[in-house]
This record gives structure tokens, C-alpha cells and sequence, in this order.
């Protein structure tokens, strides 16, 4: 510090106080050069007169810990999803025997959250395997959508392009093959496009032995419409009926089913998402920045008065202040978001966009806290206590 040597004297007859401050202040204290504010940040900094190392680590755990706790959770609720949706809960059945447009039901996937459409029949030819003698594999004719859907659906596409057939898991273990090989047949070969999974996981049975035939989707009735709907919406269900080449004299009701309703009709991930307890984290570190940067001005608060007393300004002071704060709250910033990219870069953690998203938010809030709370510190810190300051120091 340097103020006038004559006022300094008499602050240290009248007060038994010395300060560790050194701002450059002009003699009425009432401005402060820019190079002598970044000067006394970094003075400060270095000398450990504003506990830096010790905040940053605070400030690091305390922001780590918020960050990390909220992926977790949302990553639960994210896997949840996908474990929903892998089982085909989001598959919906519209059944209607010998009265479905496959035209007309692949033509839904053009609605608002429907990913993929497709239609399937009976055929009752079946495929006869030479592997397999005297035993015939039940047979459906299925459109490309429906196709799409049961190989797509919850998982990577597993289907190679070019004409095939699609055998169940079931099928291609029972006879030995894989997408690119062939089924040799009493007609000839017919090669294999795609195996896709249909395990028995509480799904509707029909498919877990079966081979399906891709054919167009022409006017020719089909029995079924499958579409899979992800984020669920009640409002494509009643789309549905407009597949319908027509009800006719059929003995047969439509029948709008769930492929899977072991996991519930729907999925409440709206509600889980919003009732996670980590909710609170971003409100949570934006008390506890606020809390800290409070405690780091009043934990100096003798040495501050003194200074005040001594001439520097109290604008000058707070600045100051907000800078020493600004490092470790910044600091640990870097080091929680660097945290969480390798966290979210990890092998099986849905969404790393949106989780990293979620941190941000949470170390976006949390900095303005720190000097916010800085601030208050400063507002709260009075010269005119001083001797109270230096009466009940540790």
C-alpha cells in the first residue's frame, strides 16, 4: 500500500492495525491505475494473501461434484429410454386381417415423431431349407418400412442392401447363416439380406421364428401396420385407422395393440427427468458460488478495513476483489468441464451433447454467483468496524 506517509502515520498511532494490502491508490483514494488493479490481483494471487489455491480447489470440488451428479442421473434416465424403446415398447400393432393399405401405413412415417412404417402379411408358403428336410419355416411378406423397423429400430442398422430375405436371430442360428449368405431351398437359393433380434423379452410372439419376405407396397391387403413412435404421442394412434382399405364384411375387429407393454404404455420420461433430485444442482451451485464468494471477502475483512481506513477507495478494492475471485472461480470452471468431456466421451453414454449441455448450465451460474457474492462481501465489509474486526480476529 501507499498512501501518504504522513496520513499512514497517523493510522498507525490512532489504530494498532497493519495491512497486507498494496493497492495504488491516488491521494484522495478515489481511482486506481489499470495496471496497479492487475498488478495487485496478481501480487495477491502469487503471495497466497487471497487464498487462490484454496478456493480453486473448493470451487473445483463443489463443481465437479454438481456436474457429475447430474450426468449420472440423466444418463439413467437417458439409458432407461433407450432400454424402452430397445425392447419395442414404442412399436405400436394396428391389426387388421386382409384390410391394410401398405401404401397408406408406410405413409405415416411422415408424421410428427413416427420413425418408421411398414406393413406385414401371412404368407402361407412358408421356406423349405434343404438344411432343414421335411421342415417348413413360417413365412411373412413384409413392406420396406416394416422391414426398416424391425431392423432399425432401437439399434444400428443391421440390414445389407440388395434383394434377400430377413430371417429372426432364431432362424439364422437354426441354419447356420448371416446377412450376405444364402438359404439353399428345393426352388433354388435365396440369399440372406439382414438377421434381425426379436428376443423373448415380453414382446408379442410371431416373429421369433420366422423369415420375412420383402415385397411392394402395392394395393394387395396386407394384416398389419406397424409403426414405431418415439417421443410417444397419443395423437399418431389415431392416424392409424386411415390405413384401412376398407372394413368390409370382415369378422375380424382392428386391434391396436403395444409390441412389448412389459415396460409400461408409456414411457414417464418427462416426469423422470423433471423429478430428478439433481434438479436442484444449477440453484445448488449458484447458492454455494454465492456463499463462497461472501466467505472470501469476509474472511479478510480486517485487512480490507484497515486498507480503507488507510485511503483506498472502496470501488477500487472491490474490483480488486471481484479479480481474485474471478481466477479460481474460473479455474475450476475449466477443470469441471474438463471433467465432464471426458466423462461424456466415454463408450456407452447416450447423448453427450445434451449432458455437456447440462454442465454448462450448471458452471454458467455458478461464476456470476462467486461475484456476487463477492460483492456483497464488500458492501458488508465497513471501516468504521475496524476495531471490531481486530477485537474478535482469531
Amino acid at each position: 500500500m501507499s498512501p501518504h506517509s504522513n496520513h499512514s502515520e497517523r493510522s498507525e498511532q490512532e489504530h494498532p492495525v497493519k495491512t497486507n494490502a498494496r493497492i495504488t491508490a491516488n491521494p484522495r483514494g478515489s481511482g486506481l491505475r489499470p495496471g496497479a488493479l492487475i498488478g495487485e490481483i496478481l501480487r495477491d494471487i502469487r503471495t497466497g494473501t487471497s487464498r487462490a489455491l484454496l478456493f480453486t480447489l473448493l470451487c473445483a470440488t463443489l463443481l465437479i461434484g454438481l456436474c457429475l451428479a447430474e450426468i449420472s442421473t440423466v444418463s439413467r434416465v437417458l439409458n432407461d429410454a433407450d432400454s424402452y424403446r430397445r425392447s419395442g415398447a414404442s412399436i405400436l400393432m394396428f391389426q387388421a386381417p386382409g384390410q391394410i393399405d401398405a401404401t397408406r401405413c408406410e405413409a405415416l412415417s411422415a408424421l410428427p415423431n413416427v420413425n418408421q412404417a411398414g406393413a406385414v402379411r401371412e404368407n402361407p408358403a412358408g421356406v423349405n431349407p434343404a438344411a432343414l428336410p421335411g421342415h417348413s419355416i413360417p413365412q411373412r411378406d413384409a413392406s420396406e418400412g416394416f422391414i426398416r423397423l424391425i431392423t432399425e429400430t432401437g439399434s444400428a442398422p443391421t440390414a445389407v442392401p440388395g434383394a434377400g430375405v430377413i430371417l429372426s436371430d432364431q432362424v439364422a442360428e437354426a441354419l447356420g447363416r448371416a446377412g450376405g449368405d444364402t438359404i439353399v431351398t428345393g426352388v433354388g437359393e435365396i440369399p440372406v439380406r439382414a438377421v434381425f433380434p426379436y428376443p423373448d423379452d415380453g414382446r408379442k410372439p410371431g416373429l421369433g421364428y420366422t423369415v420375412l419376405s420383402p415385397v411392394p407396397a402395392d394395393r394387395q391387403a396386407f394384416d398389419e401396420c406397424w409403426i414405431e413412435v418415439w417421443p410417444q404421442t397419443e395423437a399418431v394412434a389415431t392416424q392409424l385407422r386411415s390405413t384401412l382399405l376398407g372394413e368390409g364384411d370382415s369378422q375380424t375387429r382392428p386391434q391396436l395393440s403395444q409390441l412389448n407393454s412389459r415396460l409400461g404404455q408409456t414411457f414417464p420420461g418427462a416426469d423422470a427427468f423433471g423429478g430428478r433430485l439433481t434438479t436442484v444442482a444449477a440453484p445448488a451451485g449458484a447458492l454455494a458460488g454465492l456463499v463462497i464468494g461472501f466467505v472470501m471477502v469476509r474472511i479478510r475483512r480486517l485487512e480490507l478495513a484497515s486498507a480503507r481506513h488507510s485511503g483506498v477507495s472502496p470501488g477500487a478494492q472491490t474490483l480488486i476483489l471481484l479479480g481474485e475471485a474471478l481466477v479460481p472461480a474460473a479455474v475450476a470452471v475449466l477443470i469441471a468441464l474438463t471433467a465432464t468431456l471426458v466423462l461424456t466421451g466415454l463408450s456407452g453414454i447416450p447423448d453427450p451433447a445434451a449432458l455437456r449441455g447440462l454442465a454448462i448450465r450448471i458452471c454458467l451460474v455458478f461464476v456470476p454467483a462467486v461475484l456476487l457474492g463477492v460483492i456483497a462481501g464488500a458492501f458488508t465489509t465497513r471501516e468504521k468496524q475496524l476495531f471490531r474486526y481486530f477485537k474478535s480476529r482469531a
